[in-house]
């Protein structure tokens, strides 16, 4: 069965600010598209992921992004050639989405140690994941400063820093210690 590659809305913020792409502002909002290149890390699974390996197709990720007080109208999606969302299998959605909470995950611990730089007070830790959560408004999501913290010292204590890269923890993903706005009924 598939389903509109549409990406969980506590990602766009952060891929919105961290991915390069052409932006246009209008009257309540902005929005970007973002060329997802094959040569790249994240365009050589996605094309993959979404059989395009032989194709001519070009893929983009297309987000837009409004004002905090309209914040659940925020979007994002994978689009072929920049014309409708693409449709792929729900796990493959799934997938796509968590690479991307990987990539926000591990952009919050680095974070976090460029910010204490060996001066792991713990006023300092939470300072630096609060300044994180402002800076990607993930308190729109009702993230969790605690929860968080929790997820980098837990980070930090494993034997390297990109482990979730090689084996996704069991229930540690952020996702599934927060509560998240569901993505269903969203028109891009």
């Amino acid at each position: 069965m598939t389903t509109p590659a549409i990406i969980q809305p506590h990602l766009i913020p952060f891929i919105y600010e961290e991915f390069s792409g052409k932006g246009c502002a209008y009257e309540i909002g902005e929005s970007k598209d973002v060329l997802i290149y094959r040569s790249g890390s994240l365009g050589q699974v996605l094309f993959r992921v979404c059989d395009l390996k032989r194709s001519s197709s070009k893929l983009w990720l297309k987000i837009n992004v409004v004002p905090a007080r309209l914040r659940s109208h925020n979007y994002a999606f994978l689009s072929l050639d920049g014309k409708s969302v693409l449709e792929l299998e729900a796990e493959d959605v799934k997938m796509i989405n968590d690479l991307l909470e990987d990539m926000m995950s591990t952009a919050l611990v680095y974070f976090v140690l460029g910010h204490v730089s060996g001066n792991e007070k713990q006023d300092l830790v939470q300072k630096s994941i609060e300044d994180f959560m402002t800076r990607y408004h993930l308190f729109d999501f009702e993230f969790n400063v605690q929860q968080l913290r929790q997820m980098y010292y837990r980070s930090k204590t494993r034997e390297a820093l990109l482990f979730r890269f090689q084996r996704r923890p069991g229930q540690q993903k952020v996702r599934s210690l927060i509560h998240v706005t569901a993505a269903s009924g969203i028109q891009p």
